[in-house]
């Protein structure tokens, strides 16, 4: 299921291959997944999207990457997912998580 933008700052998007480069505020969010990035307290996230269809951001998201996250705070409940840190709060209602050192990777059934 697609993202679909909830919120963005249209003056801090950079178009990059393969998407858009959000470098200050991007929300998104679906019957299942919300997702809030923005830089405050200090932090400094850009967040890369990857749309479906002709238009990278209107036709929804395939995929989001956030950089720039201080260790966040991961909670999982049965299939309820939560992650918290400075700038980044995602909820998923059905999803699988996998971890790495590098990577927090969020998988929505």
């Amino acid at each position: 299921k697609p993202l679909w933008p909830q919120g963005f700052d249209p003056l801090n998007i950079e178009r990059v291959e393969g998407g858009l480069l959000h470098t200050r505020f991007l929300a998104l969010g679906n019957d299942v997944c919300k997702a809030t990035a923005i830089d405050e307290n200090g932090i400094d996230i850009d967040a890369f999207t990857d749309g479906f269809g002709p238009h990278p951001l209107f036709n929804g998201v395939r995929r989001a990457v956030v950089a720039g996250v201080e260790k966040p705070v991961v909670t999982i409940d049965g299939i309820r997912v939560t992650i918290q840190s400075s700038g980044i709060h995602l909820e998923c209602s059905a999803a699988t998580v996998e971890e790495t050192a590098q990577e927090i990777r969020v998988s929505p059934h």
